[in-house]
């Protein structure tokens, strides 16, 4: 490691964090206009690893090209 290498790197989160809270308020606006109320953290995490599987199952498809079931063959299409 060179000397010029910082050994510790000051982040501030402080907008990402304000960015993440303006999304997710304006998601619970759509929530309650489409399902009468807003998610719980639980729904929130349950939908996030739901699309985390599905985004792993595409990019494993794509690499192994292996079949997939008919939906993420449409968003391998859309992909290429």
């Amino acid at each position: 490691m060179s000397k010029d290498f910082p050994r510790f790197i000051e982040i501030d989160f402080t907008k990402a964090t304000e960015h993440a809270m303006r999304v997710r308020r304006l998601y619970q606006q759509l929530e309650k206009h489409y399902h009468e109320n807003v998610w719980t953290t639980e729904e929130d995490m349950l939908a996030f690893s739901t699309d985390v599987g599905v985004l792993g199952r595409l990019i494993h498809g794509l690499i192994k090209n292996v079949n997939l079931p008919l939906h993420l063959t449409i968003l391998n299409f859309i992909v290429k």
